[in-house]
């Protein structure tokens, strides 16, 4: 059996009480265009009704992903700062309870729907940073591939974002509780206020290749197939 991470490993050799040797973790990659990638020009990002600044979230909209959380931490933050960026929502509608916009400033809270690669891309790579305030992930891709173009990260402290990203917490990433949407806040604000050093998180993200995705998988897939 093969898992994208050591945290899900855990999960799975505890819940169907797994000789843990059964079980080999196979992280995921960042493909090389994410190393390559610029900001959107500003023409794009009018011509789609996006300012200059703003913060991303990417992913799907559904519950496990909190955004509750981190639109509760957006209010926090414009209360704060007058003139923050607002935040841009990219990814498929999901399902789950609607988004609760009531409380929140006119214009703090951008859905963008869902968008292709090289846009993605480039979004990434022009945000303030990336938030990503998921309660449960298998892995957390998006946090590493923003890393990759040089945006920093605040994001949940849970086991498999704390084991992909965690070791440039505190540089490229800052990690927070899931349900503080304060600590968030805070942690938004300590990213928009200081100069985030690209470069570790960059270097981070570069140890993290399909091609050891492959070699892990099919060494797993060999050693099944040997008698």
């Amino acid at each position: 059996m093969i898992t994208p991470s050591e945290a899900i490993a855990a999960e799975v050799v505890d819940t169907y009480r797994l000789d843990p040797a059964m079980v080999t973790v196979t992280p995921l990659g960042v493909e090389a265009a994410w190393f390559d990638t610029s900001p959107p020009p500003r023409r794009w990002l009018a011509a789609h009704g996006l300012p200059s600044r703003y913060l991303l979230f990417v992913g799907t909209l559904e519950p496990r992903k909190n955004l509750p959380t981190l639109l509760e931490a957006v209010r926090g933050l414009h209360a704060e700062i007058g003139d923050a960026p607002p935040l841009v929502l990219v990814g498929p509608s999901g399902w789950g309870p609607a988004l609760d916009l009531s409380r929140l400033p006119a214009g703090s809270v951008i859905a963008r729907g869902y968008v292709g690669t090289d846009e993605l891309r480039q979004l990434v790579a022009g945000a303030g940073a990336l938030c990503f305030p998921s309660f449960y992930e298998g892995f957390g891709l998006p946090p590493l591939e923003a890393l990759a173009t040089g945006t920093p990260v605040v994001a949940s402290d849970i086991p498999a974002v704390r084991e992909v990203v965690g070791p440039v917490a505190g540089t490229a990433v800052r990690l927070v509780p899931p349900t503080d949407a304060d600590a968030f806040t805070d942690a938004l604000i300590g990213v928009l206020e200081g100069e985030p050093d690209p470069e570790p998180g960059q270097a981070h993200a570069r140890t993290f290749t399909w091609r050891r995705t492959a070699e892990r998988t099919a060494a797993v897939y060999r050693s099944v197939g040997t008698p």
